[in-house]
């Protein structure tokens, strides 16, 4: 044997960390990792003239998704460099790019992709928070914007310590969006929602903003990422989860005066010419003018929230107002949890959307634990309805 050239490998569709198996992992790692180990102890006493390892560029640009891979590819990286530093053969590991007509891309791609039939199309999408959809395969679109603080209120208009930030129900707002666009329904579930890096932006500064949804067996799965550069530069992964259409079954019907009436410890009225915009940790413009009244029970409030008359109009263009639904489902942090600033959400377990918010709302909030010293996180049950309670 004068030579060896490691060319296992196996694509990684994993996904994001948080939704891995350890199984899905192992697989990709073992064709690469114990390979590798596995080759070298079988040359060792053979000695040929070279060791050529088959390594990726993805150990370098660590690719959205494929964190098996990488660590994979990574560790031929470390494994030739420490070889060569301590014994013969000649080992080199080469990170390679994807190859047009063979290899491990190609194969991954006759996988995911569509037959020769397929012809990818960019769509019109009537929301003022897209620009166009693009379906390059099957089973899987992309939401994309070009967001500029100059241009995108729902960024400009809502500052964590003074930055420009996506505010976290813009997401909700268009992943809702494209669902609908996608199935025509807008009575929807999502599940397992986790916020993994916030979109900050600074002035006069575009960015390349993406949501892809992509068909699972019983559910859409969907997930924003974004790059700092148009049509170039890595992708910084946002916010992730899954949402499937449900039937067409009402929801259950609260009864608001019972439920002042269970929160009777405090009543504030809000008056809208004290709002100050842009104050404190997180600070927002007047759209987010909305908070009437507030009653306080124990561990328990609810929220009169009505929309000012200038953006009345401006609530039809959208399922879940952002500045409204923020409003909604952040009130119960500091006026029922007790927390006042340096909280923000990263998770929704589960959210049911039975329709658009109307103009006026009431939401109910409830305290499922609330031991900050115990591993730093809130949580709350929340129940979002109109005048009638539906």
């Amino acid at each position: 044997i004068d030579g060896v050239i490691h060319s296992a490998g196996i694509a990684d569709f994993g996904g994001v960390i948080q939704r891995r198996t350890r199984e899905a992992s192992e697989l990709v790692l073992e064709a690469k990792v114990k390979g590798t180990l596995v080759l070298d102890r079988v040359l060792k006493d053979i000695n040929p003239d070279f060791f050529v390892l088959c390594s990726s560029v993805s150990s370098i640009l660590a690719p959205f998704g494929e964190v098996a891979y990488t660590a994979a590819n990574a560790f031929l990286d470390a494994f030739a460099r420490y070889k060569n530093k301590n014994q013969s053969p000649y080992i080199v590991s080469v990170n390679w790019d994807g190859w047009q007509e063979v290899g491990m891309a190609v194969n991954a791609r006759k996988e995911t992709h569509s037959p020769a039939s397929f012809k990818p199309e960019t769509r019109e999408v009537d929301h003022p928070l897209f620009d166009e959809c693009k379906i390059l395969q099957p089973g899987q679109e992309e939401y994309i914007t070009v967001f500029s603080a100059s241009k995108h209120w729902v960024v400009s208009e809502h500052q964590v310590m003074g930055n420009s930030v996506l505010v976290g129900t813009a997401y909700l707002e268009m992943a809702a969006a494209a669902f609908e666009n996608h199935s025509g329904t807008r009575n929807v579930e999502f599940r397992s929602i986790y916020f993994l890096n916030p979109l900050v932006l600074v002035e006069n500064k575009e960015v390349e903003f993406r949501l892809v949804l992509k068909q699972q067996k019983n559910h859409q799965e969907f997930f924003f990422m974004s790059r700092p550069d148009i049509g170039k530069g890595n992708w910084r992964a946002h916010v992730r989860g899954e949402i499937v259409e449900q039937g067409d079954e009402p929801g259950s019907t609260l009864d608001i005066e019972e439920i002042r009436a269970q929160c009777s410890q405090q009543e504030i009225a809000y008056n809208r010419e004290d709002f100050i915009p842009f104050e404190g940790f997180v600070g927002v413009s007047n759209r987010w003018n909305c908070l009437r009244r507030l009653y306080l029970g124990e561990n328990q409030g609810l929220a009169e929230i009505k929309l000012p008359e200038e953006y009345k109009d401006e609530n039809d263009l959208y399922l879940m107002y952002p500045p409204q639904m923020d409003v909604a489902t952040s009130f119960g942090l500091w006026a029922v949890a007790k927390i006042d600033s340096g909280y923000l959400p990263f998770s929704y377990k589960k959210l049911r959307v039975k329709g658009p918010l109307p103009k006026k709302i009431f939401s109910y909030a409830r305290v499922i634990e609330n031991e900050p010293s115990k591993d730093k996180t809130i949580k709350l049950d929340i129940t979002i309805m109109d005048e009638k309670g539906t």
